[in-house]
């Protein structure tokens, strides 16, 4: 979500250019300096979520975490425009978590609390990695394409010509708790497994 802050706000050519870019997760923040335009990671740290002790208190570390970075750079001469929080949420056009699934945001203003440290941007962890990739990544020079990520959840983002694509109310990013129908080959049962139940980070680690 660096992405998104480094395009909307205003830059001096003459500066070192970077923003803060953090990624909360269901097991781990990680957050660093991203340069510009070279999408270079500095100051990488890392700390657990522990979503169990509720919303206000990751909230709390992410805030933490973020001035943590901006001091760094600061110290070595960047200009830091702002702090862009990927989430493992569902986030709406405003930037508001909408959902609670694993981390407790919903109805917190995250947006607001994180520009204590810089202009902040919320988005979901999909559309911020999806938008990366097309920036800097896998995505460089395709006109479309569709962006998957496994982690403790499963989700996907459709980018074309460089822009993600969100749904109406920030939603469209759904897969893993689709059902996805199929008939047992044995005994000619209809099935409706769920593809995070057996795909997901924490699934495949059961079955190990």
């Amino acid at each position: 979500n660096t992405c998104t802050i480094i395009r909307a706000l205003p830059m001096n050519n003459s500066e070192q250019i970077a923003a803060i870019g953090i990624d909360v997760g269901g097991t781990k923040v990680s957050a660093g300096l991203v340069l510009w335009p070279s999408g270079e990671v500095r100051h990488r740290a890392v700390i657990p979520t522990a979503a169990g002790r509720g919303g206000e208190a990751v909230l709390k570390d992410t805030i933490a975490l973020a001035s943590r970075i901006l001091d760094l750079g600061r110290s070595e001469g960047w200009h830091v425009l702002g702090v862009g929080a990927g989430v493992a949420e569902l986030v709406d056009g405003e930037g508001n978590v909408t959902s609670g699934a694993t981390i407790h945001w919903q109805n917190l203003p995250v947006r607001r609390l994180l520009s204590s440290v810089a202009p902040a941007e919320v988005e979901s962890d999909v559309r911020a990695g999806a938008l990366a990739e097309s920036m800097f990544g896998a995505g460089r020079g395709h006109e479309s394409f569709v962006y998957v990520t496994v982690g403790t959840g499963i989700s996907s983002c459709l980018v074309q010509n460089g822009k993600t694509f969100a749904g109406a109310r920030g939603n469209a990013l759904v897969m893993a708790s689709s059902p996805l129908s199929t008939t047992c080959t044995q005994c000619g049962a209809r099935l409706h497994p769920v593809l995070e139940e057996f795909a997901s980070g924490p699934a495949i680690a059961a079955r190990d």
